[in-house]
């Protein structure tokens, strides 16, 4: 007979105690029912700002109960009991805090002539100071998804190195930064300069919790500075999406990619699937991440980037700017790495010369120019 499980929650950030309940709810259940709370029904709660949304919530979990190898299913929860009180379940897996919810789910089956579900109930995930993992600590900055306490690192709060930030603004920085193309004004911007930043995060260290709290504030320096001090072993796919989803200007989507992203165990990945995506900066991002990676992953083989060649070619027609620039930019660079790649670019960029379309005759041109120079045939 098959075992239906239902489990609910939030999901915040899938911490370390999340991953428990669900990894319970596998280990006894042949079918696993996921009642994740909609971002409506969350709003109540004071923190709600900083949590990721539904969407990313639920990719998070999908990632994560595809390991299992079991059927399961993810639904919206618009209210406390969702389904547990009239669906066909036969176990419900609950945490401490909710074993009590799951003692009234079970008093209203009894009361509507259903059987009561099997519980079945996790002790605390425990964080290095003995203290519960929760997603109010991760996001006050206390501790990481698996517990480690970060307040004795550098312990700063986002609200506190932004106003640091602030005192480093300066006006005519900002409209420098317009002058380049870079979407910045004074609601939402500072001008602060990079090499700034950089010094900035040098003094911070890795702090994921800090990373998502500067990036939330929408600021533009606080976002360049998130993706500096946010940690490559930290960020997970959803949170990826969100930020190439979320940039708003070709700078902040590159120092993602050179700073950040090119680091994670799916760049490759990533760079081939936004290369596909309709949304500008996204798309951008794709190629950003190519050349980030020609530049960066001096280990890895040739076969990777003449993959990424033929994704180049077929988005050459892309007529905006800042697409057509980033798809020009990963083909020099993919150029530049060695003298096989090289052949191989140029060979692309003349394939792309002929077609009907401006766009791609200028990056090919660019592109020409620059990998048939004699200073880089004399490099390579």
């Amino acid at each position: 007979m098959v075992t239906r499980v239902i489990i609910g929650g939030t999901f915040g950030f899938l911490h370390k105690g999340h991953r428990a309940l669900i990894s319970k709810a596998f280990a006894i259940g042949d079918r696993v029912y996921i009642g994740l709370t909609t971002d409506r029904y969350i709003r109540r709660k004071k923190h709600s700002k900083s949590l990721p949304s539904y969407p990313e919530r639920r990719t998070a979990l999908e990632s994560f109960a595809k390991r299992f190898g079991k059927p399961f299913e993810i639904k919206p929860l618009n209210d406390r009991f969702g389904p547990s009180v009239t669906g066909s379940f036969d176990a419900i897996v609950v945490s401490n805090e909710t074993m009590p919810a799951a003692m009234e789910i079970n008093e209203m089956r009894r009361r509507r002539g259903l059987r009561p579900l099997r519980i079945a109930r996790i002790g605390h995930s425990l964080a290095k100071d003995a203290k519960p993992i929760s997603t109010l600590r991760i996001i006050n900055g206390e501790i990481d998804r698996e517990g480690n306490l970060l307040a004795s690192g550098n312990g700063r709060k986002p609200r506190e190195v932004i106003a640091r930030l602030r005192k480093m603004g300066d006006v005519r920085v900002l409209e420098g930064m317009r002058r380049f193309g870079i979407n910045a004004s004074r609601e939402n911007a500072l001008g602060v300069r990079v090499p700034q930043l950089r010094r900035l995060a040098g003094e911070l260290g890795k702090d994921h919790c800090l990373a998502v709290g500067l990036w939330s504030s929408g600021i533009h320096e606080a976002r360049l500075l998130a993706s500096m001090v946010e940690d490559p072993l930290m960020i997970d796919e959803a949170q990826m999406d969100k930020w190439a989803r979320e940039s708003n200007s070709w700078d902040v989507c590159d120092q993602c990619c050179g700073n950040l992203f090119d680091k994670t165990p799916v760049a490759y990945e990533k760079a081939r699937e936004w290369s596909g995506k309709r949304e500008e900066f996204v798309k951008r991002a794709g190629f950003s991440l190519m050349a980030a990676l020609a530049v960066h992953d001096k280990k890895a083989d040739d076969a990777k980037f003449i993959r990424f060649l033929g994704i180049i070619r077929r988005s050459s027609d892309d007529r905006r700017n800042f697409v057509r620039k980033a798809v020009n930019w990963a083909l020099r660079q993919i150029g530049k790495r060695n003298k096989s790649l090289n052949v191989s670019a140029i060979k692309t960029a003349r394939a792309i010369k002929k077609m009907d379309s401006r766009s791609a005759r200028w990056i090919a041109s660019d592109a020409l120019r620059e990998l048939q120079s004699e200073a880089v045939q004399k490099r390579l």
